[in-house]
């Protein structure tokens, strides 16, 4: 962590067992997970970073992969003095924490993907969802540019969107989505690099099996499997 300042909050109770939440591609980590930190902190050692180029994470040299995600996630461990912990991603954390179980197994007691597509994700998906609404890059939909792609944002990120006034989402819109937008553009085309390359995250085999439908979703969907135990084969 020498050359990243990351944003996250001091885990107490340090004897519970560590859970790691890992947000998605929106503003930071306390945006994300508001809703869930009550429920699991009088349980587990919290621990809730901002990933990279969100909040309060920001590196002192420049790097947009999702390999320099899973080594602050390692190096933020480190620093925490824990030695495995349960991960939990949603959307973009999801493939952080796919990256984490497999370059990092050890480290890894579960992991648990939310609305995360993985290695189940393809060319031809983003394909469709560039058709389904009606974008050129998927920058246009997670990194809007003006006010009113945030209300169509919330819209679809969540199941029962929250109420915002129109007047307010200006302001919503300054504070949260003008920051390091080429950088995050970046992690996306990072991300999208990986459609054309080997299986994100899996051993080669595991993820050619699913793209080959031996182990994968019913006809029609789209989901990445359950990873219950980290192990390296």
């Amino acid at each position: 962590m020498a050359d990243t300042s990351v944003g996250a909050g001091t885990p107490f109770f340090t004897f519970r067992p560590p859970l790691l939440l890992l947000q998605g591609f929106g503003a930071n980590a306390t945006w994300q997970w508001y809703g869930q930190v009550g429920h699991f902190a009088p349980h587990r050692r919290l621990m809730v970073p901002d990933l990279l180029h969100f909040g309060g994470s920001v590196p002192r040299r420049s790097d947009c992969t999702l390999e320099a995600q899973v080594e602050l996630i390692r190096e933020l461990l480190d620093h925490q003095g824990v030695d495995r912990c349960d991960v939990v991603g949603v959307s973009y954390g999801g493939f952080v924490a796919l990256g984490l179980s497999h370059e990092h197994p050890e480290r890894v007691r579960l992991a648990v993907f939310v609305d995360s597509p993985g290695v189940g994700y393809t060319e031809r998906d983003y394909q469709s969802l560039l058709s389904t609404f009606s974008i050129n890059h998927i920058s246009e939909l997670l990194l809007p540019a003006e006010p009113d792609g945030l209300k169509r944002l919330l819209q679809i990120a969540w199941h029962r969107p929250p109420w915002t006034p129109s007047f307010a989402l200006p302001d919503v819109h300054r504070n949260l989505f003008i920051d390091r937008v080429a950088e995050k553009r970046a992690l996306l085309d990072n991300l999208l690099a990986r459609l054309r390359g080997p299986p994100l995250g899996l051993p080669l085999a595991l993820g050619a099996a699913w793209r080959a439908g031996a182990i994968g979703p019913p006809r029609g969907r789209t989901s990445a499997p359950v990873v219950k135990r980290s192990k390296r084969e």
